[in-house]
């Protein structure tokens, strides 16, 4: 399998080259380099992360405070204390999905509160504050299944089950 592999590194340090422009073992070289997350409990993992548009900020979604409950955080590009922006969650709640707007001032996300509730949509500032519910469902249960953020960044648009449960409205 070593043999193998070997093979290929002409082409990965190639692939790094044209993709960053600098050649690897200058990379490798680098002492420029910070840690933007805290330290994540035991067994915990970062799920994804995004930078913003104006490339001050990232946003990340991790285990870093509890097992099984991934929540969202956004921290300086330069470094910094990672602010946590979601809401609480019960156990095994989680952070589904999410976005930051074109203007890099909200963060817009969906969660379930806990393993067995289905997501909702929130919004949040994306260097913290209050997050805010922005689905209304009419029934118990209802799911957002997908969202998309205006260019202008002034409007959400999302598909769920509304007002019944079997429909994606």
């Amino acid at each position: 399998m070593r043999h193998s592999l070997t093979r290929f590194l002409p082409v990965i340090a190639a692939a790094l080259l044209l993709f960053t422009g600098v050649p690897p073992d200058t990379l490798a070289q680098s002492s420029n380099t910070t840690k933007l997350n805290a330290p994540l409990v035991f067994r915990g993992s970062i799920f994804r992360f995004k930078i913003s548009p104006d490339s001050s900020t990232v946003v990340y979604s991790a285990e870093q405070d509890t097992n099984d409950v991934r929540e969202l955080y956004s921290v300086p590009i330069a470094g910094g204390i990672p602010i946590k922006l979601s809401i609480p969650f019960g156990m095994e709640g989680r952070v589904e999905d999410f976005d930051i707007s074109p203007d890099s001032r909200w963060v817009i996300y969906t969660a379930r509160m806990s393993f067995d509730r289905r997501p909702a949509l929130y919004s949040v500032p994306i260097d913290g504050g209050t997050s805010i519910k922005l689905d209304q469902p009419t029934i118990e249960n209802s799911y957002v299944y997908d969202f998309m953020i205006s260019d202008d960044s002034s409007t959400v648009i999302y598909t769920g089950s509304q007002d019944d449960f079997l429909k994606i409205e």
